[in-house]
């Protein structure tokens, strides 16, 4: 099966990339297997290559989140998969920052934001079918919230699913 790691963090983020071949704009600070360095939003692979595309944390990072969700479409085969994960914009941490900071802040280097709506909405713009799932709250996210008593006690009582969850995990589907 060929698969495509998107971002694969040159090496620096993850202890070991997940695609047969593993692409990263930047040069990789160790060797990495199968390693091609491009820009995401030019893939220098033939259409209809993968039968599964991973992006692990990259579309935020990106100028054109559209125009390299197109070069995913295109180099996914027929009944192919497009896997993605990205920072939940409405993760509680978040709002809390935003409330207590009075505006509305990411990481420097996130050009975008997503939530579980807009995530969906991108990807349905391309892909014939799209999930969006939340990825789980880890134990241990709390001691990093200034917060952390009051963080806790709100992810605990509120029953809205999309609050606790750090992060989107999408997985988009190319039909024949």
């Amino acid at each position: 099966m060929q698969t495509l790691d998107v971002g694969c963090g040159a090496g620096r983020y993850v202890s070991k990339p997940c695609g047969n071949i593993n692409l990263d704009i930047n040069k990789p600070n160790r060797k990495i297997t199968d390693f091609v360095q491009a820009d995401a939003h030019h893939l220098p692979f033939q259409d209809n290559t993968f039968e599964i595309v991973y992006c692990f944390e990259v579309i935020e990072h990106v100028e054109s989140p559209l125009k390299m969700i197109r070069e995913f479409h295109r180099v996914v085969k027929k009944d192919g998969t497009l896997v993605l994960s990205t920072p939940n914009a409405w993760y509680i941490r978040q709002l809390f920052q935003t409330f207590i900071r009075g505006e509305y802040k990411t990481t420097p280097d996130h050009i975008a934001s997503f939530t579980n709506v807009t995530l969906k909405q991108l990807l349905e713009k391309v892909f014939a079918h799209v999930d969006v799932t939340f990825i789980t709250l880890k134990r241990g996210d709390e001691k990093i919230f200034p917060h952390h008593t009051l963080y806790h006690i709100v992810s605990l009582i509120t029953p809205f699913v999309f609050l606790k969850n750090r992060h989107l995990l999408a997985k988009a589907f190319k039909r024949k």
